[in-house]
């Protein structure tokens, strides 16, 4: 299993998905979950994703709905999305579409040009990130037993 942490952490909130990667990481106990922190580098992300493997991507997703919200969605429904959902999706959401996976977005507070999460992403980030974590573990139940 593979998680992705992707967004640009100068875009305030759009880092969501690297700092909980990073977090994440550095708890992580399992071998056979491994992380890559990819920020916007789409081609070095999709060089990382082998063939056949789970993959889980964190970002900012903007759905229009309730700031902090935690959006799961199956990497084959990627291609559904509008453009502009996530700052760096198209090309590399349209690739992982064809991958098997979740992708686990977090509605952003606020994308400005700042280094860091806002005030309120950062009062809320340990309940999102004890969210993920629940759901990437669930994920990884299913897929080793």
């Amino acid at each position: 299993m593979l998680i992705m942490g992707i967004g640009n952490v100068l875009m305030q909130d759009d880092g969501i998905g690297v700092y909980l990667a990073e977090d994440l990481m550095a708890e992580n106990n399992d071998k056979r979950i491994k992380f890559v922190i990819g920020e916007t580098d789409v081609d070095y992300c999709l060089a990382e994703a082998e063939d056949g493997e789970f993959l889980i991507i964190l970002d900012a997703v903007q759905m229009g709905s309730k700031k902090g919200s935690i959006y799961e969605m199956p990497l084959t429904q990627l291609t559904m999305m509008e453009k502009g959902i996530a700052a760096h999706n198209f090309h590399l959401f349209h690739a992982l579409s064809l991958k098997k996976g979740l992708l686990i977005g977090v509605e952003p507070y606020e994308i400005n040009f700042h280094f860091g999460l806002s005030e309120d992403l950062k009062r809320n980030y340990s309940i999102i990130k004890q969210k993920v974590k629940e759901r990437i573990l669930m994920a990884a139940s299913q897929k080793f037993g």
